[in-house]
This record gives structure tokens, C-alpha cells and sequence, in this order.
């Protein structure tokens, strides 16, 4: 009986999360239901979460600060992705994935749609940004230790005010030219490359439905009758 219970609501939190989904995500469906028709698969976005309740639909914050990597480089990524995108995309995005895996190491993994118009930032190259800048691209975030490292090396005394300033200015240059460079691997609003890539997506949204990992199979069904 407890068994039979608990399937009954997979289904309605599925049914619940697919009529959400229907009536306020109809941009996201026109782009993603053909790459559905495509694939032996369903190819859902995924988060990582805090746990929240079964289904329901979230604001996506504007104002996002990082956890993880420097201020300094959130903000300078953060400014040329919106000079050549138009998208703030480390601070007002919802990071989202195709690969489940990869979510379910943030925490409680949640399938994403975004609710009215939408875009979305990815890199072909670029699993997770934080740590591919520093090991493929060079960018030091933390820039003191660095530095510290950089004087040290060189042999230069500390009274040498000419000297360290010549190597912060190098430092920061090697930052700016890293910066560009990861910029220039980003593209904009093709979601089955971004699917395909299975790396880290920024999702522009005002606010999106969430469906708990959980019930995939069930919508799975649900979606498949759609077709």
C-alpha cells in the first residue's frame, strides 16, 4: 500500500511538473522538444540543490556572488560576458547541466526549465569555469599568494617598489589576456551544443520550474506521450 502511495505521487508531482512546464515554458519547448525527437533519450538540464519540495517554480537570483572562486575574476568575467553577450552570466544565470552526474555533486539534483524567454551561455571547452581558468588558462585568482611566489622567484627585495609593481602589472595582464581568451570559447543560446558538451550552462531566466531528480522517469512518460 506504502509502495502503491508513493508511485501515485511520483506520478501527480510529474503531471504537476509537466503542466507547469506546457503553459509557462513554451520558448524553452520550442527549442528543446526537437532535440527530444531526436535522441533515444530525454536530454533534461540538471542542478544541484538544496533540497526543496517535489516541484514548484523558483526566482533565479540576480545578484549572485561567487563561492568559489576570486571577486576579482567574477566580476571581470562577469563584465565581458555582458559586453559581448548581453548576459551577466556568473551573476545572473542559473547554472545548470546535461550531465546528472555533475549536478548530483552540488547537491539534491533537480530538472530545470526556464519559465518565458531565455538564454544560455556555454563553453565546448569548459566543464566547470573556476577550475579550467586556472589549469588550462593561467588565471591566478589568488593573486597575493601569487605574487608572493613571483617576488620570491625572481629575488627581488621587498624594498624594490619598482620591481614588484613591474611584476603585479605582468600578473594582472597574464589575468587579462587569460580573461579573453576563455571568453573567446563561449557561445550563446545553442542549446544542443550546450546539451552535447555536457558542460556547465548559464541559464538566463526571471525564473524557472524545478522537478526533484527523483521523478524523471515519470515525466519521462509523460513527455513521450506528448510526442
Amino acid at each position: 500500500m506504502r509502495l502503491s502511495k508513493h508511485i501515485d505521487e511520483n506520478k501527480d508531482a510529474a503531471l504537476a511538473a509537466w503542466t507547469l512546464i506546457q503553459k509557462h515554458c513554451k520558448p524553452f519547448l520550442k527549442d528543446w522538444m526537437p532535440i527530444v525527437k531526436s535522441r533515444r533519450y530525454i536530454p533534461y538540464l540538471y542542478r544541484g540543490m538544496d533540497t526543496l519540495m517535489e516541484v514548484g517554480t523558483r526566482k533565479t537570483r540576480k545578484d549572485r556572488r561567487p563561492s568559489q572562486s576570486s571577486t576579482d575574476f567574477h566580476n571581470a568575467i562577469d563584465d565581458l560576458m555582458f559586453k559581448k553577450f548581453k548576459i551577466r552570466g556568473r551573476s545572473s544565470t542559473v547554472f545548470v547541466t546535461a550531465d546528472i552526474d555533475e549536478a548530483y555533486g552540488y547537491g539534491q539534483e533537480y530538472l530545470i526549465f526556464p519559465i518565458g524567454k531565455y538564454n544560455l551561455l556555454y563553453s565546448p571547452e569548459i566543464q566547470d569555469l573556476t577550475v579550467v581558468a586556472h589549469t588550462k588558462y593561467g588565471y591566478t585568482h589568488d593573486t597575493s599568494l601569487a605574487l608572493s611566489k613571483r617576488i620570491k622567484k625572481a629575488g627581488i627585495s621587498l624594498k624594490d617598489v619598482d620591481g614588484i609593481e613591474k611584476l603585479t602589472n605582468t600578473m594582472h595582464q597574464d589575468n587579462e589576456k587569460a580573461i579573453k581568451k576563455i571568453i573567446k570559447t563561449y557561445k550563446k543560446n545553442d542549446l544542443k551544443g550546450a546539451i552535447d558538451s555536457q558542460n556547465e550552462i548559464m541559464l538566463e531566466c526571471d525564473s524557472y520550474v524545478y522537478l526533484r531528480g527523483n521523478w524523471q522517469d515519470e515525466l519521462d512518460k509523460l513527455i513521450k506521450e506528448s510526442l
